[in-house]
């Protein structure tokens, strides 16, 4: 299933409970693993020490091509939900990936597991990308640097979190040099946030300046 850029949010914070599996790709590798957590979380309640979670990777499955399959449909005893999540995939997963939905469809694999896949930039050409916005119940959500009014609402959407605001010229400084990367752009506000001391219990309100 493909998504446009603008709905892609409305989908993480509110998943299709019809969906079984999803893909998340695209050039902005720190915004893939954010969408990721947060997606898997979603399903889970939280990430912090979640039994839940089984995280893979391409020579994992490379090493043991039936593994992605058993966690699918592998039933847990210590956790009430299950994410079986894949890093780093490519034609490999493409190919595992392809047989679990069509198992998925007929009923000859029952998934006990929702499936998280990321990628990086995927061409519209690629397998994996193909395989899942051709699937009306496989969401492919693309992630791409921040820019614009996205990247401004992200910086500003933080910093409001943690009760500061910027001044136009520190908001035109972060504007020119953050974005490239999600998670980049977080580590570096959140720098800000503690020079300012916003992590300080006693801490009020702020306003970041072009010297910050």
């Amino acid at each position: 299933m493909k998504f446009k850029p603008q709905d892609v949010e409305r989908f993480i914070a509110k998943p299709d409970p019809k969906a079984g599996a999803c893909l998340i790709y695209g050039s902005d590798p720190g915004l893939v693993r954010e969408r990721s957590n947060r997606l898997a979380a979603h399903k889970l309640g939280s990430l912090k020490d979640n039994l839940g979670l089984v995280d893979l990777g391409e020579t994992e499955l490379k090493n043991d091509p039936a593994r992605l399959a058993d966690e699918i449909s592998a039933i847990s005893m210590f956790a009430a939900a299950r994410v079986v999540r894949v890093q780093g995939a490519g034609e490999i997963t493409a190919k595992l990936m392809a047989g679990i939905l069509d198992g998925l469809e007929d009923g000859t694999l029952k998934a006990e597991a929702f499936v998280i896949i990321e990628a990086g930039e995927l061409a519209a050409r690629s397998k994996l990308r193909k395989l899942f916005e051709s699937d009306p119940t496989a969401p492919a959500l693309a992630c791409y640097p921040d820019e614009g009014r996205n990247l401004e609402s992200v910086i500003h959407s933080t910093l409001s979190e943690a009760h500061l605001e910027a001044e136009p010229a520190a908001m035109s400084a972060m504007l020119a040099h953050l974005g490239a990367d999600r998670g980049l752009t977080r580590s570096e506000l959140e720098k800000l946030l503690l020079l300012k001391g916003a992590f300080h219990r006693d801490f009020k309100s702020g306003r970041i300046t072009l010297a910050d």
